[in-house]
C-alpha cells in the first residue's frame, strides 16, 4: 500500500505515524515507500498495531544462516538491529534461484523475501514488525554473547521509540 492509500483507510484508533513505524520501509525503484499490506489490513481489522508477520520457511532458513554466522551475516544483522545501515552490492535474484552460501547471496535473499529493505546501496530492517523478528532470532540462547548485545540494543530502541 502507498502512503495515500493508507491515509484513506486509517481510523481514529490508529495513527498514520504508528502504522508507518510498524509496517512501512519497503521501497520501489522510484523511491516510493510501501507498507506491508497484509499487516496493515490486520491492524485495521483489529484496531491496533501488532506483529502480524507470519513465519515462513525462508525466514527459518535465514535464521539458521544468522545463527551459524554464515559468511559473517550475523554481524550485519546485529548492526541493523542497532539502527546502522549496512552497505551491500546486491545481485538481481529471483526467489526461485537463490543460493544461501555467501554474504551477498544471503542478504539478497533477505531482500527478495521482504525481510530487509534495500535503498541507495544500503540495507536496513524496514520496520518495527520485522525488528521484533530479528530480535527474537538474535536472543536465542544459541547466540551467546550476541544475545547480550541485542538485549542492550533493544533497550535503546524501545527508549528511542518512546520519545
Amino acid at each position: 500500500m502507498t502512503k495515500d492509500e493508507k491515509e484513506d483507510y486509517l481510523g481514529q484508533s490508529i495513527s498514520f505515524d504508528e502504522v508507518k513505524q510498524w509496517y512501512d520501509g519497503y521501497y520501489l525503484s522510484d523511491s516510493k515507500s510501501l507498507f506491508n499490506p497484509r499487516s496493515v489490513s490486520k491492524a485495521l481489522m483489529c484496531g491496533m498495531c501488532l506483529n502480524y508477520w507470519t513465519e515462513t520457511g525462508p525466514m527459518n532458513e535465514i535464521a539458521d544462516c544468522i545463527e551459524h554466522n554464515v559468511d559473517e551475516v550475523r554481524e550485519d544483522i546485529v548492526k541493523m538491529v542497532a539502527g546502522i545501515k549496512v552497505p551491500v552490492k546486491l545481485k538481481g535474484y529471483s526467489a526461485s534461484e537463490l543460493q544461501l552460501d555467501t554474504r551477498d547471496e544471503i542478504l539478497s535473499a533477505m531482500v527478495v523475501y521482504g525481510f530487509l529493505s534495500y535503498h541507495d546501496g544500503y540495507l536496513c530492517i524496514p520496520n518495527y514488525e520485522l525488528m521484533e523478528k530479528y530480535q527474537d532470532v538474535l536472543t536465542r540462547k544459541s547466540m551467546g554473547e550476541v544475545k547480550k548485545i541485542v538485549d542492550r540494543s533493544k533497550e535503546m530502541l524501545e527508549a528511542t521509540l518512546a520519545l
